[in-house]
């Protein structure tokens, strides 16, 4: 079924094409409309997975699941680490510090998940699908129309010139979302592993010199 389109958001993709290309209302059934609605699931998941936006960047605890039979962890792996609902790419594994370079992504059997050598938790920053138009960022906005312009420029145009135009808009905006997202994001923590834990529980018994 397809997911219900923002207005504003359609019109900056289809503006590319003139006046008559616009969408008049969420249940318009134009052909811009229905050209827009057809593919705006796809493509705004495609661009979530393309940089690290903040307004969809997440982070969160994962416990492992329970063994099953018919979706085996092969070595040299032992846990597995179901991923959350609407996830749409790892960042990085903060904790255990070692997991970060030493894991698979696998299909389980409630969808994706982690696989690694490592007890639980596991500490993740991750991309979610975020399908209110309302919480996404002004550049994530932009960066999604100019994608979808160029997605449905074959169906409302033909012209392979503003194909191309809509194709460099769009590269332009996720080169300016991504800049711009780096600057609001806030130096990051190190995630303190098992080994720095240990080294800090011992300085904090340590006795006063």
């Amino acid at each position: 079924m397809a997911e219900e389109i923002d207005v504003e958001i359609a019109n900056l993709a289809t503006g590319f094409f003139g006046e008559d290309d616009q969408v008049r209302s969420r249940d318009d059934d134009s052909k811009p409309a229905r050209s827009v609605r057809a593919v705006w699931a796809k493509v705004r998941k495609f661009v979530f997975s393309k940089a690290n936006w903040s307004c969809a960047l997440r982070r969160s605890r994962l416990s492992a699941r329970a063994a099953d039979a018919s979706y085996a962890i092969l070595d040299p792996y032992t846990h597995a680490y179901p991923l959350p609902a609407d996830f749409v790419r790892l960042v990085k594994i903060l904790d255990p510090v070692g997991a970060k370079d030493e894991y698979s992504m696998m299909r389980g059997p409630k969808g994706r998940e982690i696989h690694c050598a490592y007890s639980g938790p596991l500490v993740i920053e991750w991309i979610e699908d975020v399908k209110d138009p309302a919480l996404w960022s002004a550049e994530f906005q932009e960066c999604f129309a100019m994608r979808l312009a160029w997605q449905v420029a074959d169906r409302l145009s033909g012209d392979k010139q503003r194909k191309q135009q809509a194709l460099d808009a769009y590269k332009d905006a996720l080169s300016e979302g991504r800049n711009s997202d780096a600057r609001q994001q806030p130096p990051r923590a190190h995630a303190q592993g098992d080994w720095s834990r240990a080294r800090r529980d011992v300085q904090l018994r340590a006795p006063n010199t």
